[in-house]
């Protein structure tokens, strides 16, 4: 888990990376100025597929700026502060109080069927957090304590290392098409943390 999730990390961020050279070449050409092809490279980092054909009028060379400026602000809302430097699309996270992502890793972790669709509003980009909250502590209400487990190097470092669902959940987050049961072993409750 947390090698996969290094390498969406590396992914992301050279992705982000060829974008913002990309955006730079493009405000290099641009005969109206630098500030229509920042503001649309700035749009485009934060995971918007907009293009220039978007906003430029290459009859008369200029910019839409104002509506580059009303797309980011739209965007910079839906915008998810990322962990580490790569940038997320899919963990959205409240101004303030806890992860949805998180706290939907966790109650799959309890054994719960549920997904990213019954608690994220896709439009706003936000979590139902009272909604995972609640479901949160009637599964684990419902929750059947596991036999110890055996001690291993796994369940060792799942101990004292970091939180399998919360790795997950960032794994998802960037993008990543593994599913949990690539990671989690139902029957003894751990993580592989090392996959």
């Amino acid at each position: 888990l947390q090698n996969d999730l290094e390498i969406s990390r590396a992914k992301a961020e050279k992705a982000q990376q060829e974008k913002k050279a990309a955006a730079e070449a493009t405000s290099s050409k641009a005969s109206s100025g630098p500030d229509g092809a920042a503001l649309l490279a700035e749009l485009q980092s934060l995971g918007s597929e907009a293009s220039k054909e978007d906003y430029f009028d290459e009859d008369s060379g200029t910019w839409d700026v104002e509506g580059l400026e009303d797309d980011l602000a739209l965007q910079k809302k839906k915008a998810v502060p990322a962990p580490a430097p790569a940038a997320s699309k899919v963990t959205a996270k409240a101004s303030s109080g806890p992860d949805g992502a998180a706290l939907l890793a966790e109650l799959q972790g309890l054994g719960s069927a549920a997904s990213k669709e019954d608690y994220f509003d896709e439009d706003s980009g936000t979590w139902d957090v009272e909604g995972l909250e609640d479901d949160l502590a009637l599964q684990k209400k419902k929750a059947v304590p596991a036999p110890a487990p055996a001690a291993s190097k796994v369940t060792a470092k799942a101990s004292s290392g970091p939180d399998g669902a919360a790795l997950f959940a960032e794994l998802h987050g960037l993008g990543s098409a593994a599913s949990k049961e690539d990671y989690f072993d139902e029957s003894s409750g751990e993580w592989d943390l090392e996959g």
